[in-house]
């Protein structure tokens, strides 16, 4: 059953690409203000 470890990988990819994401906008947001 290898859909199953599929779509936990991919909730987990999604997981960190989300708070890559979020990371990324707050440095942004951080330089612009200063």
């Amino acid at each position: 059953t290898k859909g199953g470890s599929e779509d936990m990988s991919l909730l987990y990819r999604n997981w960190l690409g989300r708070d890559a994401r979020l990371e990324a906008l707050l440095k942004l947001y951080g330089l612009t203000n200063n």
